[in-house]
């Protein structure tokens, strides 16, 4: 005969359950901050890029004899 464990050993007591949430309370805004922040510095880079591609094209079609 075989028997079924009880997986109770995998759920979170209830005196740790508020530890957890006031963990995740302290971490997750400064989680989400860090992202956004990486996502924004990256939108900077894009523009600052794109507008020197574009300076360098425009300087490049304006030195052309007869353009």
């Amino acid at each position: 005969m075989i028997r079924c464990r009880s997986t109770r050993r995998n759920r979170i007591p209830a005196a740790r359950f508020g530890a957890v949430l006031v963990e995740f309370a302290l971490a997750a805004p400064i989680t989400f901050i860090m992202v956004f922040a990486l996502i924004e510095f990256s939108r900077v880079a894009m523009l600052t890029n794109t507008a020197e591609n574009a300076a360098y094209e425009g300087c490049r079609a304006a030195i052309v004899p007869g353009g």
